[in-house]
C-alpha cells in the first residue's frame, strides 16, 4: 500500500539518470531523495547546499545540488 501521490520519476545529470518512484508535495519547498540516487548521478553529496530539516521524531542534514527532474512528461530543474 502507497500512501499519498507516488509517480515515476526521473533524476538527471549531465548523461547520468536514475528512475525512480516519488511523492509528490505540490506545496513542498523542497525535494528530497536518498542519498544513493544522488550518489548514482555522480554527486559528491557533502558538496551540496547543506540545509537541516526537522521533523516529529528527529532532524536530519541534507546537501541541495541542481538536478533535471521529469515527472508525468513534465521536465524542471530543482
Amino acid at each position: 500500500l502507497k500512501i499519498g501521490i507516488t509517480v515515476p520519476t526521473i533524476l538527471q545529470l549531465n548523461n547520468r539518470l536514475v528512475e525512480i518512484e516519488a511523492k509528490i508535495d505540490t506545496g513542498a519547498e523542497n525535494c528530497i531523495f536518498e542519498r544513493r540516487h544522488g550518489e548514482t548521478l555522480g554527486l559528491e553529496i557533502e558538496s551540496g547546499t547543506e540545509k537541516l530539516f526537522s521533523t516529529a521524531t528527529a532532524p536530519f542534514i541534507t546537501y541541495g545540488h541542481e538536478l533535471k527532474i521529469l515527472v508525468l512528461g513534465i521536465e524542471t530543474y530543482s
